[in-house]
């Protein structure tokens, strides 16, 4: 049996890392390149904040990578299959993001498409590893 409080220690902590690390990247180095995108996609209206669904999306992102990187894993699980299993997950998740919005939206590019795959590689990556070195 599972320490309870230690896997919502880490659960909390993939979730922290993950919202702080994806709004340095979007909020603040990206802001310019989606507000330009979410100007196109909504045909020149600004884009509307949905907190609820933001809230959403990062829990289901921290607990992807819970789940199927740490908690599967057991206790003993190497630095290694944790960048491993993040990197195949996040490939799995954007590809299909990234794909369905080529597919549904003119504006999102190949270009667009390959750069944020490679940032939520970079993104899985990030929040596996520093949750690996710190719960």
């Amino acid at each position: 049996m599972k320490n309870i409080k230690k896997e919502f220690i880490r659960f909390a902590v993939i979730f922290t890392i993950m919202v702080i690390i994806d709004f340095i990247w979007l909020g603040i180095i990206q802001k310019n390149y989606f507000t330009v995108m979410a100007k196109k996609i909504n045909c020149g209206d600004t884009n509307r904040v949905n907190w609820t669904s933001i809230i959403i999306t990062y829990l289901v992102m921290a607990f992807s990578i819970y789940y199927f990187v740490f908690y599967i894993g057991g206790t003993e699980i190497s630095l290694a299959t944790v960048l491993l299993r993040a990197s195949l997950l996040s490939l799995c998740i954007y590809l299909v993001f990234d794909f369905t919005m080529m597919n549904l939206v003119n504006a999102w590019g190949w270009k667009d498409a390959i750069k944020d795959i490679i940032w939520g590689n970079i993104l899985y990556i990030i929040v596996a590893a520093t949750t690996y070195y710190l719960v």
